[in-house]
C-alpha cells in the first residue's frame, strides 16, 4: 500500500498546535520525582578496595593494588596461587 507522503511543516505545524493544546484539555500529566537522599561523596570519591588490576601478556601473573591497614600495596600471583577476592 501506498501512503501519501506528509509535508513536514504541516506535520510540526499541527503537532505544535496539539501540544499546546494538552495542557488547556487536561490531558498532560505533570511528571513528579520522588525525593531521595544524596549519595554520600565516599562512594564516588574513596579510593577503591582493588585498582588496577593487570594480567601479564602470558596470562600466568595477576597483581593489583589493594589496601592493607589503609595503605596501598602491590600485589603479585601466580595463576594456580590465585586466591578467591572477597566478594561486594
Amino acid at each position: 500500500m501506498y501512503a501519501a507522503p506528509i509535508d513536514r511543516r504541516d506535520f510540526l505545524r499541527r503537532t505544535a498546535a496539539l501540544g499546546t493544546s494538552l495542557p488547556f484539555a487536561g490531558l498532560a500529566w505533570r511528571a513528579a520525582a520522588q525525593s531521595t537522599d544524596l549519595v554520600a561523596r565516599r562512594v564516588f570519591f574513596d579510593n577503591p578496595d582493588y585498582g588496577s588490576v593487570r594480567i601479564s601478556p602470558d596470562g600466568q601473573t595477576l597483581s593489583y593494588l589493594a589496601p592493607i591497614d589503609g595503605v596501598r600495596n602491590l600485589w603479585g600471583w601466580r595463576r594456580w596461587r590465585i586466591p578467591a577476592l572477597p566478594g561486594p
